[in-house]
């Protein structure tokens, strides 16, 4: 959203640094049916970036934690 007031040619980069705990809440938060599709698609793809690093955390999140709609 806050790309709303930039030229549509610009550029945006930002670094991200984050622990698995709040990345997990994040997911939880986001990848759900109820929030933006805009940030569903970020989650959706934050998460299969956690499903490839972080495999079996990801596996237990998914089972125990995850509450939202989106993932399988």
């Amino acid at each position: 959203m806050a790309r709303i007031i930039l030229p549509l040619g610009q550029y945006t980069q930002f670094y991200w640094t984050v622990n698995v705990r709040s990345l997990m809440n994040f997911i939880n938060l986001r990848a759900d049916s109820h929030a933006q599709w805009e940030i569903q698609q970020y989650a959706i793809a934050i998460a299969q970036i956690f499903k490839e690093k972080c495999p079996w955390t990801y596996e237990a999140f998914i089972e125990y934690y995850y509450k939202g709609d989106l993932l399988s």
